[in-house]
């Protein structure tokens, strides 16, 4: 993710730029035209496929990584309708 050089008594870190800037960003909400119909079947068309080519141990870790990203998005999501001004309710 970034490079760090030794320079006279100090440390400097140099990042490389992201494919994904800022600025090429979407900003433009994506509209989302997928029946909730779709998305089940597709999730469960993955389960399978998953299931039928992955061990155990490898199904695992692969759920324990959907959780983590998961939370990390329902984060992120989060904070972008606070900063936006909209009331958030806590989970339950």
């Amino acid at each position: 993710m970034g490079e760090q050089e030794q320079s006279g008594g100090g440390q400097t870190v140099r990042y490389n730029s992201s494919p994904v800037s800022a600025r090429t960003r979407r900003t433009v909400p994506l509209r989302c035209c997928t029946s909730p119909e779709q998305v089940f079947g597709t999730a469960n068309a993955l389960a399978v496929l998953f299931a039928s080519e992955l061990t155990q141990d490898q199904l695992q870790t692969l759920i324990n990584l959907l959780s983590f990203l998961v939370s990390a998005l329902s984060t992120i999501v989060t904070q972008q309708q606070i900063c936006e001004g909209i009331t958030v309710q806590p989970s339950e």
